[in-house]
């Protein structure tokens, strides 16, 4: 359409001088994929059965009791973490020297019933609770998921059975009693249940007819653990007025360390993103990488206070363990394969959320 005119010029004239006229356009185009999103990790396949459980004794290095009037007896109860839960507990005990001993297997396994959805949201509280106030003095709910890689993970160092001593977390419910470094000794197995959808024999009952001083090889995975959380999608705001400004943020249990991350992303929902150029990851020490979870919380920022609140949009829990074995729990990965860093997807308990973090 003229020889150094413009495009827009170009068909201006043409369109003045109502003439058809061939011409060239110049074009630079650039083809642009879209990301690819990184896995989304589901749950690890779980036969269907239960959890027996054993529980030994819990020791803490600081048990303080307001009421010392009366002679303190505990009970150490292990049920699902939901609403309205049934569960089993030991006999009552009183403290002595800082240390409650059981020594008792739960008279019945804690069954599994569902989809392996369901099992990757389940999950197992172990609650030390007072007999005389009915109240829980210290407590720890890890995912059921978390407690089956632990068994798998031990039975391939060639055990029948896990055995930990896991931290108890300090609770404020019953305020006349103060505990620190409080740990349970449990040991549990995973019964597979039988045709008849009963839950059948057990290692555990095997494995404490030999005394429960039997010598097992040792499974745990101690380590450092890393993780960035980049973005999140289809979140969904808390706010009656104005719009979210989410951040991440996690901890890793049983230690219950806590990290986040500064600043918020603002005016970004319902898909924000957090920028990591200039922020180190995060670095948790772990104890033992088979029972270990990460919760992963986007919460919202209290702009109006300037506060970095508990306002959690959504979780995720990562079972650490599952980083360490095959998909089917079957070996153990590599030495330096987890090492790797690797873009995850995890499922937000948020409907249609999800949040992608490197673990």
């Amino acid at each position: 359409g003229g020889k150094g005119k413009g495009i827009s010029e170009a068909l201006h004239s043409l369109k003045n001088e109502n003439k058809v006229r061939v011409g060239r356009v110049r074009i630079a185009a650039q083809f642009k994929p879209d990301a690819i999103k990184p896995p989304l990790i589901q749950a690890a396949g779980v036969e269907k059965g239960g959890f027996r459980f054993y529980v030994g004794s819990v020791t803490s290095t600081v048990f303080d009791s307001k009421n010392t009037k009366k002679k303190q007896t505990y009970k150490v109860v292990v049920q699902q973490d939901e609403k309205n839960s049934s569960g089993f507990e030991t006999q009552c005990v009183s403290l002595a020297e800082g240390r409650l001993e059981y020594n008792e297997k739960l008279s019945e396994p804690l069954p599994y019933k569902g989809t392996a959805d369901d099992f990757a949201l389940a999950k197992i509280k172990v609650s030390l609770v007072s007999e005389q106030s009915g109240k829980t003095v210290a407590a720890l709910s890890l995912p059921s998921e978390t407690f089956y890689t632990a068994y798998k993970a031990s039975c391939l160092c060639k055990n029948t059975v896990a055995r930990r001593y896991l931290s108890l977390i300090p609770s404020e419910e019953d305020k006349k009693v103060k505990v620190s470094g409080c740990r349970v000794e449990l040991i549990w197995a995973f019964v597979q249940a039988s045709e008849d959808t009963e839950i059948g024999d057990d290692e555990l009952s095997k494995y404490l007819a030999l005394g429960k001083g039997a010598d097992l090889q040792p499974s745990c995975r101690p380590g450092k653990l890393k993780v960035r959380v980049h973005n999140a999608e289809n979140l969904h705001g808390h706010q009656w007025h104005g719009t979210s400004d989410p951040f991440p943020a996690a901890t890793l249990f049983p230690e219950n360390e806590s990290k986040k991350f500064f600043p918020p992303a603002k005016d970004m929902m319902p898909n924000p993103k957090w920028d990591w150029k200039s922020k180190a990851e995060w670095e948790f020490l772990v104890d033992d990488a088979t029972t270990a979870s990460l919760d992963i919380n986007v919460c919202n920022y209290n702009e109006s206070k300037g506060t970095y609140g508990n306002d959690v949009m959504g979780t995720a829990s990562v079972n650490v363990g599952r980083l360490l074995l095959d998909e089917k729990l079957e070996e153990f990965l590599p030495h330096d394969q987890p090492n790797v860093p690797k873009r995850r997807l995890y499922t937000l308990n948020s409907k249609g959320s999800t949040v992608e973090a490197e673990v």
